[in-house]
């Protein structure tokens, strides 16, 4: 953090006066790593690096001003779990059978008493509340897909999916087409969906082969009419990069057939991207801090009455999700 500030304070050193701007300050508990410097300090935080803070224009009251819009923030439980009674009952059997000495009453008492989050996170410990790959990444796909002409407004707006690392995108991307072919057949509505993440370079251990590049180019010249071909320095991955991004920004099908409805990401575009027809945002990973709020604000951006607030669907962990947030 901070590189290109200190050499530029090196090079003004005598006279110098600066201002730092920012979106999203760091503090402490950021736990950015930070560089040390000339006096062996840890210059970790937006403080640090800038000095004290002169003047701030929190989310809150942007909402409020009407420059960006609220948020919807929705939390799924896609079916991991029957209830939270359930994942009780079944807390209790695991600490009976741990702690036969102990009465029995007193483990029931001491569990019925647990809020939401203490269940889930009791759940978490004792691996009763897993998101396994397999069932949990259809029933997601099912749920989105299951909502997306009225959330998109009949593919107006378009939606950011956000996954923890490439090859778990790539599942989810191979997945949507699997649900597609079946659920929009004959239709001739069906969802354009798109995905990005960081193209991998040859030393990298998790480099995606390809196969799958061509594969994903191959499906986006499908409906964009638009050939790009691997490892090519114009028309490669760095254009087709370009070309999300450009057609993303436009909206959804519902106002061209060659633009996106849906593009499932790692972390690219979620920081740095505007796009006021993006109105929703899908989570299916672990999101705090400075990280959460870029991500969030991606689809708060003002665009007319039918657009009323930003949309984020969290479908992991409801109450910790919750309490993160």
């Amino acid at each position: 953090m901070g590189e290109m500030m200190v050499n530029i304070k090196n090079y003004f050193r005598k006279n110098g006066l600066f201002y730092g701007f920012t979106g999203t300050p760091l503090f402490d508990e950021n736990k950015i790593k930070g560089r040390i410097n000339e006096k062996s300090e840890v210059i970790n935080t937006t403080e640090k690096l800038f000095g004290p803070l002169l003047h701030q224009y929190t989310i809150d009251e942007a909402i409020a001003d009407g420059n960006v819009l609220g948020f919807n923030v929705d939390y799924l439980n896609t079916g991991e779990f029957k209830s939270y009674d359930d994942l009780r009952d079944q807390l209790i059997d695991i600490f009976i059978k741990r702690d036969p000495e102990k009465p029995k009453y007193e483990i029931e008492r001491q569990v019925r008493i647990f809020s939401e989050i203490e269940v889930e996170e009791n759940a978490v410990k004792e691996d009763l509340l897993v998101y396994q790959d397999k069932l949990h990444i259809p029933r997601v796909v099912t749920e989105i897909l299951d909502r997306w002409e009225s959330q998109s407004q009949c593919g107006q707006f378009n939606s950011i999916l956000t996954v923890a690392y490439r090859n778990r995108a790539i599942s989810y991307y191979r997945e949507f087409k699997k649900q597609i072919a079946t659920k929009f057949a004959y239709t001739g509505k069906e969802p354009n969906i798109a995905i990005t993440f960081t193209f991998a370079s040859e030393s990298d251990t998790e480099n995606v082969s390809i196969d799958v590049i061509t594969e994903i180019f191959e499906d986006y010249e499908a409906f964009t009419g638009i050939k790009f071909i691997v490892g090519d320095k114009k028309t490669g991955e760095d254009a087709y990069f370009e070309d999300i991004i450009e057609r993303t920004t436009r909206g959804g099908s519902g106002i061209n057939p060659k633009n996106i409805d849906i593009v499932i990401v790692a972390d690219q575009l979620l920081t740095g991207y505007d796009s006021k027809r993006l109105n929703t945002l899908y989570v299916d990973r672990h999101l705090e801090l400075q990280s959460l709020i870029q991500a969030y604000s991606r689809t708060n951006r003002v665009f007319g009455s039918t657009k009323e607030f930003g949309t984020v669907i969290n479908f992991q962990y409801p109450r910790i999700t919750e309490d993160t947030v």
